[in-house]
């Protein structure tokens, strides 16, 4: 994950949410923990509006796949 600290984060709880079948359910899991991880960095990086828009972001990118149920 990018833009919330100097230097990107890889989020290995949410490789692990995407190892299941893609669905509506898989977008809010992963929408709901990647809003959490946003709500504990530190309020410099101007976490507001990235909060908001985690789960646009989330259902646009798992929605470009065709398996996505």
């Amino acid at each position: 994950m990018g833009a919330i600290a100097p230097i990107p984060v890889r989020v290995h709880m949410a490789e692990r949410i995407l190892e299941n079948e893609w669905n509506d359910e898989t977008c809010e899991k992963l929408a709901a923990y990647l809003s959490d991880m946003l709500r504990r960095i530190p309020a410099e990086y101007d976490r507001g509006y990235k909060m908001f828009a985690v789960k646009g972001a989330v259902y646009d990118v798992l929605r470009m796949f065709p398996f996505f149920a």
